[in-house]
């Protein structure tokens, strides 16, 4: 039989069922293909006292199969099988005592008996039988095949359906059939291009929607964008507005999709579709695009604001992790937090994050930090007055570095930072964003600021380095005057320090700068000779002798000290020592106790010295002196016919032309020929006119407000009718008056 069936498409050319199948089913003809194979049909029929029921069953199953297959036959019923088959179930029909047994069983449950003249047993044929003329109903078999497989998701009979219908030249109801089958069978793009073929647009259009497996398949989708024509129905319109969505990833196409979401149902489930799907891949589509968004760090706030309104409708599954995912990147920790509260897939990093960002500044600064929202922690510390952590100042230090706002940075490391290891991590955290010259300051700082760690054996490496490491000794001086323990320390430990000093201040006191007198000599004080501390407040009294405020400060620290030299002094040595102390005491009328040391500001002061002093060196650079030249303008009819009403002369490589009589100033480069006129007249309203610079407002040392011309050396600036520019490079001032 196999022989004489064709199979095309999956699909036998003629038609071939199950008894499973065919329940429900009528044909005019029904072969029924070898069912005899079961052996034991007289059991059912007169069943042995100790045979278990259970062991029936498989039988009981065979024999209602074989009651579904031959009664599927209107007119003809066909039985083919082979002797055994015939032996073991179709020879029995003609046993008359199992008929009469069989008739008895039924008989004791039914009101109207059953007697064996009711009864027809099968008779043998030939192929002969098979010529009668009793035809099939073609289009009545495939409405028959079509309803059976919509009904029960059968493709294999919808097959046979569009089969029969094709050969009925019929090929909408075929395409279709086809359709169907294929939806049955989970291949979405072939049930599309059928429902597309046959004219089913709509079924297509839902179809090709179902194709689609999120995030890695979306041919389906790009099937809808191609048939954007298709949208007269509000389904139409959704399916396109996901496909848009998944295949663009734009905010505008996010933000439609989700109005329209907000503003439509869902559209019914097609009767033979999946039900769940539409939704679920509609969900899928959805979170896929607002977390590409997210992702991308193009999300909104209106988009936030819409797809929370989504989540609460409750119509499209939106994930919870996603909604705070968004809300994360917008600042807003409140909802994130809540978010990830409904979720079991949350960022535990973020979520942490998140909840310090909630507690406010400075706890949320590791958090603003992390993404990279450096302004916003500028902002906030800006506003900010209370004191912050070493890491908090650490992390702003670096917010600053990283905005370019370098001058900023170092205000906040000078009032805050005083510590070798902080100075360390901000070289280290900020190195790509230091010049060398600043770089070089930080590892000053760092150096000075040891100091303040009172480990003295390092400190005594300090200022055995401090020429080679090019380090101004002022600087340790002033933080040597900050320290605690260096007075009490024995002598071995003070002699290099006081060797120091003696060299640097005492020897050198005209290198003292006035306004670190006091600081230089507490740190001479600390180390502790006396005789250094009495040279240096001498030399110190005689500098302020125009100053008598600082004067008599000097005079009780010499005081101070010359008693103390008087405390350790031989009997002779204390009394003269002491007698001049007292003199001094009553020259000034100073009484009483005298502090032991000055009071200073704290090591904030050092390291901010260290920062102004040499941020505000100069390089190496030859810097010229300033050169003022004043041109004066003569009215016009004071001018004589034999004045000269033009001048010109040159300037690193630019010939300036004046016109006295105009007020104008012609610039003009002899490299690339570049021009601009600058003009000293109230009528003209811009000053200057070019084709050639960009002219940007600056402030300089030397003019203030001003406009530099980019590109070149020069600044200008005209006010009180008055033309100035400023040659940076040379240092030169040209007014044109």
């Amino acid at each position: 039989m196999k022989a004489n069936i064709t199979i095309h498409n999956k699909t036998p050319d003629i038609l071939v069922l199950s008894a499973n199948s065919a329940k429900g089913l009528e044909f005019a003809r029904v072969v029924v293909w070898k069912f005899g194979g079961q052996t034991g049909l007289e059991k059912l029929i007169n069943p042995p006292q100790n045979e278990d029921a259970a062991q029936l069953l498989p039988l009981q199953y065979h024999i209602n199969k074989t009651y579904v297959a031959i009664s599927r036959a209107k007119s003809k019923l066909y039985i083919l099988d082979d002797d055994i088959g015939i032996k073991n179930l179709w020879c029995v029909t003609t046993d008359s005592d199992l008929i009469n047994a069989y008739l008895l069983g039924v008989n004791k449950t039914k009101e109207k008996k059953w007697e064996q003249s009711n009864l027809e047993s099968y008779k043998e044929g030939s192929i002969s039988d098979f010529s009668d003329n009793i035809i099939d109903n073609q289009e009545e078999t495939a409405n028959q095949f079509m309803e059976k497989g919509l009904n029960s998701r059968q493709s294999y009979l919808l097959k046979q359906a569009a089969r029969v219908f094709s050969n009925l030249k019929n090929t909408q109801q075929s395409t279709k059939c086809n359709g169907y089958a294929e939806i049955f069978d989970k291949n979405y793009y072939s049930a599309g291009e059928y429902f597309y073929d046959g004219g089913w647009t709509d079924l297509a259009i839902r179809a090709f929607f179902l194709n689609n497996t999120i995030p890695s398949d979306v041919n389906g989708f790009r099937k809808i964008i191609e048939l954007s024509y298709l949208k007269s129905t509000i389904a139409n319109s959704l399916y396109h507005q996901v496909a848009l969505a998944v295949c663009s990833a734009s905010l505008e196409s996010v933000n439609d999709l989700i109005d329209f979401l907000l503003n439509n149902a869902l559209p019914q489930p097609e009767e033979y579709f999946p039900h769940d799907s539409i939704k679920e891949i509609i969900s899928k589509a959805l979170n896929k695009c607002i977390k590409e968004i997210t992702d991308n760090k193009k999300a909104s706030n209106i988009l936030l604001e819409k797809t929370v309104k989504l989540h609460q409708q409750k119509t499209i599954v939106v994930s919870p992790e996603i909604v705070a995912d968004m809300a994360f990147l917008l600042l807003n920790y409140k909802l994130a937090v809540d978010y990830w509260d409904m979720s079991t897939n949350k960022d535990k990093e973020k979520y942490e994050l998140a909840q310090k960002q909630l507690k406010g500044f400075p706890d949320n600064i590791k958090v603003l930090f992390s993404l990279k929202y450096y302004q916003e922690i500028i902002s906030e510390y800006k506003e900010y007055k209370k004191k912050l952590s070493d890491n908090a100042l650490l992390l702003i230090i670096q917010a600053f570095f990283f905005e370019n706002q370098h001058d900023e940075a170092f205000s906040v490391i000078a009032s805050n930072i005083h510590s070798a290891a902080q100075f360390e991590k901000i070289t280290q955290s900020c190195s790509s964003c230091l010049n060398e010259k600043e770089k070089t300051v930080l590892s000053i700082c760092r150096r000075i600021s040891s100091i303040f760690n009172e480990s003295w054996n390092k400190n005594l490496k300090l200022i055995e380095d401090i020429e080679n490491d090019n380090i101004n000794p002022v600087f340790v001086a002033i933080a040597l005057a900050r320290t605690e323990s260096l007075p009490d320390k024995e002598a071995a430990i003070q002699k290099p320090f006081s060797n120091f000093l003696e060299k640097e201040f005492i020897k050198k006191f005209e290198n003292v700068p006035d306004a670190l007198i006091f600081d230089i000599g507490t740190a001479i004080e600390k180390a502790g000779k006396r005789i250094d501390i009495l040279k240096y407040y001498e030399m110190a009294i005689e500098h302020f002798n125009e100053n008598p405020e600082n004067k008599r400060i000097c005079v009780e620290r010499w005081i101070l000290a010359k008693e103390n030299q008087a405390q350790h002094s031989r009997n002779n040595e204390e009394v003269s020592r002491t007698q001049e102390a007292s003199e001094k005491r009553k020259e000034y009328g100073i009484e009483g106790k005298i502090d032991e040391f000055i009071t200073l500001d704290g090591k904030s002061t050092v390291i901010k010295y260290i920062i102004e002093s040499e941020m505000d060196k100069k390089t190496d650079k030859i810097k010229l002196p300033k050169v003022t030249v004043k041109i004066p303008h003569k009215k016009p009819d004071l001018i004589d016919h034999g004045v000269k009403q033009k001048i010109e002369f040159e300037i690193e490589n630019y010939r300036l032309a004046y016109f006295t009589k105009n007020r104008r100033l012609n610039i003009e480069s002899n490299t690339d020929g570049k021009k601009i006129s600058l003009y000293n007249f109230e009528q003209k309203k811009d000053c200057f006119s070019t084709d050639d610079y960009v002219i940007t407002n600056v402030i300089t040392n030397e003019l203030g407000d001003c406009q530099k011309i980019e590109d070149t050396p020069i600044h200008f600036c005209i006010i009180e009718n008055k033309i100035t520019v400023y040659f940076e490079n040379t240092n030169i001032v040209i007014s044109f008056l």
